[in-house]
């Protein structure tokens, strides 16, 4: 068996590309503990009226930052297992899940299970990083979303080709055969702006849903192509229509494209 390709970004690469200390980092225990040793610079809570400590759509991680941020940041997040060699192990897939919620220059929020095993690391990349070695950006284009405060502040070193490039973003439903002939997520096409990367950069991206949401869902973000002047992203989310099985006794999946966060972080061409 192959081991699928994956991107990964550590501190270190910060100061391999030059950039500003204009950024954060963290590392969040599946309790919600700080576990990384520059916890002066946040605070970590949950917000929930939930006691059960089920899945429920109002838990949410909140990271505020110790001092806020300079101004408004992207934010990625990447999911961490921290119960290697024990017998605690999932009880479903929603389990694994993490969603970035409401993001401003004060803090953000981590939507995810409370039950499950999962914690996560983070990154927050505020405006004064220079844009030359770090591209990102926070895009709702190709989604049936809009938020014009990030479309604003959030469109730096790249553009999103759009038209045609665009599959449906409405919900698709998935019959009991699998998915509708004619459904096809293409996903968004990043293009770089020039100078363009040295080499194939570092691409991680973080759903993101700034709405509250009503039900249980299970967002995916997939990397499928990088090049030094471009990475295409998928990013969406599936969910159940509970409220049809207790109609019919039967539940429909649905499948809905969704904004994303994401950062791009390489040498680029001098």
């Amino acid at each position: 068996n192959q081991i699928p390709a994956f991107s990964f970004v550590s501190a270190d690469s910060f100061g391999s590309v030059k950039v500003a200390d204009d950024f954060l980092t963290g590392v969040v225990s599946p309790e919600g503990l700080v576990l990384s040793r520059n916890q002066i610079l946040f605070d970590v809570s949950e917000t929930s009226d939930n006691d059960s400590g089920r899945y429920r759509p109002d838990n949410q991680i909140r990271v505020k930052f110790l001092p806020p941020m300079r101004g408004l940041p992207v934010v990625v997040i990447f999911p961490t297992w921290y119960q290697a060699g024990t017998s605690i192990l999932p009880t479903k897939s929603g389990q694994l899940g993490l969603i970035l919620g409401a993001v401003n220059y004060k803090e953000f929020f981590v939507r995810k299970d409370t039950s499950g095993p999962v914690g996560f690391n983070f990154l927050a990349i505020g405006p004064d990083t220079p844009v030359t070695n770090v591209r990102r950006g926070t895009v709702f284009v190709c989604t049936g979303f809009n938020n014009e405060l990030y479309a604003r502040n959030n469109f730096v070193g790249f553009m999103v080709r759009v038209g045609y490039e665009c599959s449906d973003s409405e919900p698709v439903q998935f019959g009991y055969d699998g998915p509708p002939k004619n459904a096809e997520h293409l996903g968004v096409l990043i293009d770089f702006n020039e100078p363009h990367f040295d080499e194939i950069p570092s691409v991680i991206v973080s759903p993101l849903f700034p709405e509250r949401i009503e039900r249980e869902v299970h967002p995916k973000c997939i990397v499928e192509s990088i090049t030094v002047s471009s990475a295409r992203v998928k990013c969406g989310m599936y969910y159940y229509n509970r409220e049809e099985r207790e109609v019919t006794g039967s539940e429909e999946l649905f499948y809905v494209p969704i904004p994303f966060s994401f950062v791009a972080i390489g040498k680029t061409v001098e």
